[in-house]
């Protein structure tokens, strides 16, 4: 802001004012000059201009007041719809995926009413939705369905079934108030006050040591009597009690306690009441004829459930009398139209007979009332002298002919056919008739009819399409492509699967998101059917993996496929798992065939637990995986006919707690340059490797390598061809301990220490057995020493083909405390080393 000052200047001896000869200031675009006070400022209209800061991350807005700081809207695709240009009518909706467009909801099966008030509920009527008050049951009797010849009354807890009643005899009153009390009048049964307040002391709670006293307003509290003045009796005999005569005080017997209540305290809310031998303690109501509920939620009624109570939903208005409270005497009755209310049954004209006729005898009419009569006379009938259509009132169907299906009635009219609906669709009522329904449209759980195949695609649709044609997400295709994801084509299967269903794969990439299960097996299947899974069959090409676009080698999905429920046959196939933080595969509790898949780069590539029971078909690798290439546990079962790599992992096989790996005479299994244990067998459990079995260590660990561990009470059986290659510290090629047992026979064996110090080529120690039966030869290559035996270790051959020979070690036999049964190796070494059972 700036001001202008004109100076006066002074000529001769007359003062006056010059004016300036400049021209005046005038304002540009944003600027305002106010001629008056000479001011300067800038145009708030046109230029943003806030004298407040903005905070961080705030911008300048323009408001019908003038510019403010206000926080910019959330731009993210999470808030800000995204999605390209949708059909005529339909809306932006968010789903699991983002952004996408769907169709609006259907009004005629979406209640779309402004908010009702309290006590109302959404209700379907002929032109749309609309707010309904919710039935009176005070006015609105409501019972379970009432017995034959029983009629609705009130009662002065609800409304009930029984029979017409005589209301001379059984009172009838509408609900009395509290303190009141059901009494017998001149004119019928009337509520009352329960008590005589003439006789009985109705007082508020008195002061201490005061007594209950008759006055003539009535009963008050007094002060006690004053001793002096109250007469005196001798000592009562045992039982009695001290009681006035009227004239003076005197011993009398104790009361009957049958007849007069002799109770301790009754607790809040309990009366005294009578059993019949005396008097006892109990609640005021009986909770089998009285409702007993915590407080319903809005729009809930208390309900019998036959043991008890409970809140329930309003009755069905169609179905339940809707009546003004009736008169004394009368019923609900229905009309045929509705309800009303009428007068207990007449005697006269309604047959009432003891009980139900026997067999032969019907009701007939008597000058004193009905009784039961045997038939009589020439009564016949059939279909010959039956002519037209009989009505439902008399005993007919109404109709001559019924569509095929089954008959039905609604009400009081004639009897319908009810034609079958399409295959699989249930019977289910809507506005008061019988219709077919799909399972689906009712919630059940949908089942398969047929055997299936679905189809997944990169470029398909979760939401649009329905997975029956191999081919992309297009408008003229829709809904006849493919699903986008293998969980949505999951999730779109019926819940029960009782036909095979293949899921098949294109090539593609599908990945999942941090910290989830890429694919999660959730439906139920029934034992004899398959669930395939399948990829291209192109090797890699169809890829499920656990890391980014951005970052394609660090693993942040959990798991790549799980299964959340038993399967009983899934079958995975061409299928290439990488990069997932805790397992590419794992099998629980379901028996799963493994062909052509592969699991790499993984903490663990597969495991198999819980009963499991996993094989080979061609082929399964795991590469890679940061801690167990196969990870077998809790009783479950890997069968090999095929081909299985497990080269590169931390470690190969781990079979535990139980397990067992089996492998047919023609399968290979390969596990070479892993850091510590290509194969470990613990806990229990049993192997078998009958094929061409490969394993080999580069021996990372501080502690060296064992190439096949078995331990702790675990039994090893060994033919064909078995290779095993160590290089480490202290490496051991076959290592057996703690009570297990290594079987060898008729194999060919093969141990190799690749020249490190110290390694022994079989070492048995902790009460350990290794067994070499039959002819087996074995070659020692590299090794210090052949065979190791310590703390009461047996190495045992139990063939009688005499001699083993053990080649290339240093040292034979290096024994502590070992146990040699049979056959002695023969060596081309020095024989023994440090042991007394040196031959």
């Amino acid at each position: 802001m700036r001001r202008i000052f004109l100076a006066g200047v002074a000529l001769g001896a007359v003062g006056c004012v010059v004016q300036s000869s400049r021209p005046p200031v005038t304002a540009g675009a944003g600027v305002v000059v106010d001629p008056k006070s000479e001011t300067v400022s800038v145009d708030s209209s046109k230029v943003p201009f806030d004298a407040r800061s903005c905070a961080v991350g705030q911008v300048l807005v323009r408001t019908a007041s003038g510019w403010t700081c206000q926080t910019p809207p959330d731009v993210s695709p999470d808030h800000t719809p995204t999605v390209d240009s949708c059909a005529a009518g339909q809306l932006v909706s968010r789903t699991a995926d983002g952004w996408a467009c769907v169709d609006p909801p259907n009004p005629d099966q979406t209640p779309t009413v402004d908010g009702c008030s309290p006590g109302e509920f959404v209700q379907r009527t002929a032109d749309g939705w609309a707010c309904a008050p919710s039935i009176d049951v005070t006015r609105t009797p409501v019972v379970s369905p009432c017995g034959a010849g029983e009629v609705v009354f009130k009662t002065s807890t609800g409304w009930t079934c029984d029979s017409p009643i005589n209301t001379a005899h059984t009172p009838y009153v509408m609900s009395c108030r509290s303190g009141e009390a059901v009494t017998m009048t001149d004119n019928g049964w009337a509520c009352a006050k329960a008590v005589d307040v003439t006789k009985t002391p109705v007082v508020d709670q008195c002061a201490a040591g005061q007594l209950v006293s008759r006055t003539d307003a009535g009963w008050a509290c007094v002060d006690a009597p004053d001793l002096s003045n109250t007469v005196a009796v001798t000592g009562c005999a045992a039982g009695q009690l001290v009681s006035s005569t009227g004239a003076g005080w005197t011993c009398v017997d104790a009361p009957d306690p049958t007849k007069t209540p002799v109770v301790s305290g009754c607790l809040s809310g309990e009366f005294v009441q009578s059993t019949g031998s005396g008097f006892t303690c109990a609640p005021a109501i009986d909770p089998q004829k009285t409702p007993v509920v915590s407080s319903c939620p809005s729009g809930e009624f208390v309900q019998s459930t036959g043991s008890g109570w409970t809140c329930a939903p309003a009755v069905d208005d169609q179905k339940t009398p809707v009546v003004s409270s009736c008169p004394a005497g009368e019923f609900v009755q229905s009309t045929g139209s509705g309800f009303t209310c009428a007068p207990a049954v007449d005697e006269q004209t309604t047959p009432v007979v003891p009980s139900s006729c026997p067999t032969g005898e019907y009701v007939r009419r008597t000058d004193s009332g009905w009784e039961c009569a045997p038939l009589s006379g020439d009564v016949a009938g059939n279909a010959v002298n039956v002519t037209g259509v009989v009505a439902v009132a008399n005993g007919g169907t109404g109709a001559t002919t019924f569509s095929q299906g089954a008959l039905m009635t609604m009400g009081v009219g004639a009897f319908a056919g009810l034609a079958p609906g399409a295959e699989g669709a249930l019977l289910s009522v809507k506005g008061g008739a019988w219709f077919p329904e799909a399972p689906g449209a009712l919630g059940l759980a949908r089942r398969t009819t047929a055997a299936v195949t679905v189809y997944v695609r990169p470029n398909g649709s979760d939401t649009k399409c329905d997975g029956s044609v191999d081919a992309d997400d297009s408008a003229g295709a829709e809904p006849a492509c493919a699903f986008a994801t293998p969980q949505g084509a999951l999730d779109a299967l019926p819940d029960v699967l009782l036909h095979s269903v293949t899921i098949s794969l294109a090539a593609g990439t599908w990945r999942a998101a941090a910290g989830q299960t890429l694919i999660d097996l959730v439906k139920t299947m029934k034992s004899s059917v398959a669930l395939t899974i399948e990829g291209s069959g192109a090797a890699g090409t169809t890829v499920l993996s656990g890391a980014t676009d951005q970052d394609p080698n660090t693993a942040v999905g959990y798991r790549g496929l799980m299964t959340s429920v038993p399967v009983a046959d899934l079958v995975l196939k061409n299928l290439y798992f990488d990069h997932f933080t805790d397992t590419a595969v794992r099998i629980d509790r379901s028996n799963a065939v493994l062909d052509g898949v592969h699991a790499d780069d993984s903490t663990v590539g597969l495991v198999c637990a819980d009963g499991a029971a996993c094989s080979t078909a061609t082929s399964f690798s795991a590469t890679g995986n940061a801690s167990w290439g196969i990870l077998m546990s809790a009783g479950s079962q890997f069968s090999n006919s095929g081909t299985v790599t497990l080269d590169g992992n931390a470690n190969g096989l781990d079979v535990s707690y139980a397990s067992s790996y089996g492998a047919s005479s023609s399968a290979s299994f390969s596990a070479t340059g892993t850091t510590y244990l290509p194969m470990l067998i613990v806990v229990g459990s049993a192997g078998g490797l009958n094929g061409t079995t490969t394993l080999g260590s580069t021996g990372l660990g501080s502690s060296g390598s064992q190439g096949l561990l078995t331990e702790e009470s675990s039994v090893l059986n060994v033919s064909g061809t078995l290779d095993v290659t160590v290089a480490g510290k202290s490496a051991q090629a076959l290592y057996t301990q703690l009570d297990s047992t290594a079987i060898i026979a008729n194999a060919t064996l093969n141990l190799n220490c690749s020249g490190v110090a110290g390694a022994t080529a079989l070492l048995t120690a902790n009460r350990a057995l290794t067994l070499l039966a039959g002819t087996v030869p074995v070659t020692v290559t590299g090794c210090a020493n052949a065979v190791t035996d310590v703390t009461h270790a047996t190495f045992s051959d139990a063939s009688t083909a005499g001699t083993k020979t053990l080649n290339g070690a240093t040292v034979g036999v290096d024994l502590l405390s070992v146990y040699v049964h049979g056959g002695f190796p023969t060596l081309n070494a020095a024989s023994c080393a440090r042991g007394s059972q040196c031959p």
